[in-house]
């Protein structure tokens, strides 16, 4: 956790958790549309626009916030560098919930794509989805890496899926333009692994105070001894330089590692 619990503004607090939930609505949507359900795309897009609405609202707290505490904290910089990442990446995975309804729209039949089972993906988003929040507020990395996670459940269903299609495409010349279709849906559902890992990641960045990524993460947890690595939490990353590559050096500091100035990376 970061050393100091960033300043929590309820007005952010409750516009961001609005902005999660209609990013759930708008997954569960493009679920139930896929699943033969109907959708109101007015209604669709009226949410599409709600969710452009809080994302800019909430960068607009987050500014100005920065502009009206003369002493903030640096956890508290952090933390609203992350809150401002986290939420165009939901953003971004709303946007394509609503590619996923324009391409099943170009199904026929509608039904093709029962034989790939969707629904593995979908349960992995929203059991994603529904970590954010709490993984936000409290900047909690051990829920961070859980929704990163989601991105590589996602990675091995969409590559068993693009591997059967593209089976399929050569078997099934016929229907080689809606499976075509049908492979563009898994691509978002695969890319949205991508914006939850990016969730992760900025989660995790807030409480290490650098910008992090997830492999980078997990080697860290990795190169440290089984005791560390299983209190990472109470693990801090203390940056010393960037290089040109965009590789970090730096060190980390535990309670444990204290009297030894810290284990470089």
């Amino acid at each position: 956790m970061p050393e100091q619990t960033p300043f929590l503004d309820e007005e952010l607090k409750r516009n961001f958790r609005f902005l999660v939930l209609e990013v759930i609505k708008q997954i569960g949507s493009s679920a139930r549309y896929l699943d033969g359900g109907a959708v109101d795309t007015e209604k669709l897009s009226s949410r599409d626009d709600y969710i452009d609405h809080l994302r800019t609202l909430i960068e607009n707290q987050c500014f100005a916030m920065l502009r009206r505490r003369k002493q903030i904290d640096k956890s508290t910089v952090d933390f609203l560098r992350s809150t401002m990442t986290v939420t165009t990446t939901l953003e971004r995975i709303a946007d394509m919930a609503i590619g996923i309804v324009t391409q099943a729209k170009r199904l026929d039949p509608p039904d093709i794509l029962s034989d790939y089972d969707f629904e593995p993906f979908f349960d992995i988003i929203f059991a994603s989805l529904q970590k954010v929040v709490e993984a936000h507020e409290a900047v909690d990395t051990t829920l961070a890496v859980q929704i990163a996670d989601g991105e590589l459940e996602l990675d091995e269903l969409y590559a068993d899926r693009f591997r059967r299609i593209v089976d399929d495409v050569a078997t099934r010349g016929d229907e080689a333009p809606v499976l075509i279709s049908g492979l563009m849906i898994f691509s978002y559902l695969e890319r949205i692994g991508d914006s939850l890992q990016n969730i992760g990641e900025a989660i995790i960045s807030a409480d290490v105070g650098e910008r992090m990524k997830m492999r980078a993460y997990r080697e860290l947890a990795g190169s440290l001894d089984k005791d560390a690595s299983e209190q990472l939490d109470d693990v801090n990353f203390v940056g010393v330089w960037g290089t040109r590559s965009g590789a970090q050096i730096g060190k980390v500091e535990a309670p444990e590692l204290a009297d030894s100035g810290g284990q470089a990376i």
